[in-house]
């Protein structure tokens, strides 16, 4: 039997209720940035694939709360059409009505969507974690603080833009990049 696209959601970050909106006003219009354009996603791969999610986020219960839940993680698993190695920046496209990964690079564009979460290269064909919106720990050698950029060379990424100028995170450490396309 064929493996099937499908993808998940894991609600991980809480922003406590004491989070000072006003001290902070631009982080929290980002952070209700990343939370709607997670619902939007969320949507739109429902539409897209016609299923709902393996543990789907219930956003209900938080639509009147004054703290801001968001979701930490969204992922697909979709195939590859090129080899790719963990931490590779992807895009995503449809390939013959299927969603599938392929090196993100700023030249051609092919805007970066996701990450390769993976911890060994697949094939093409092969399928692959792709996470949306979080921790990229699959890189090394980051500059703490140093907004990232994708580059022409596919997959890559690195402190300057590429031919198309496309902000794909930050570092938080020199392991560990937050990857928000676009946000950055």
């Amino acid at each position: 039997m064929a493996q099937q696209a499908s993808y998940s959601t894991n609600l991980g970050l809480s922003i406590s209720p004491e989070f000072d909106q006003k001290k902070y006003p631009e982080i929290w219009a980002d952070l209700v940035r990343v939370r709607n354009s997670i619902r939007a996603l969320q949507s739109a791969l429902d539409a897209y694939t016609g299923q709902t999610p393996i543990n789907p986020v219930d956003y209900s219960s938080t639509a009147q709360s004054s703290s801001l839940l968001l979701q930490s993680q969204a992922k697909v698993y979709v195939p590859a059409s090129v080899a790719i190695s963990p931490g590779q920046m992807v895009n995503l496209f449809d390939s013959a009505g299927v969603l599938t990964a392929r090196l993100a690079d700023a030249a051609t564009p092919n805007y970066v969507r996701g990450f390769a979460s993976i911890s060994a290269a697949v094939g093409i064909g092969d399928y692959l974690e792709v996470t949306l919106l979080g921790a990229d720990f699959y890189v090394t050698g980051l500059t703490i603080g140093a907004v990232y950029y994708l580059q022409d060379t596919p997959g890559a990424l690195g402190t300057t833009p590429g031919t198309n100028t496309q902000a794909v995170g930050y570092a938080l450490d020199t392991t560990n990049l937050w990857f928000a396309p676009g946000i950055a």
